[in-house]
């Protein structure tokens, strides 16, 4: 899955733009630029290129992954 998204924390305050990787009944995996502490209440925006409107899933922050540097030979 390779789907555009944004993650809005649930007060409104900020947004971060992002791509949606993985979508399951457990959980949802959001490639994002910067980090989102686990436990932050967050609004998940899916814009499926099927849907009249973008899908909204209201959820938890469960963890946060950084993805490794890449090192140089």
């Amino acid at each position: 899955m390779n789907l555009p998204a944004t993650l809005t924390a649930d007060s409104g305050a900020w947004q971060r733009p992002g791509r949606l990787v993985d979508l399951g009944l457990g959980g949802a995996c959001v490639a994002l630029s910067e980090a989102v502490a686990p436990g932050t209440p967050i609004v998940l925006v899916i814009d499926a290129p099927h849907l009249w409107e973008p899908l909204e899933i209201p959820g938890v922050v469960a963890w946060d992954r950084a993805e490794p540097s890449a090192s140089h030979s």
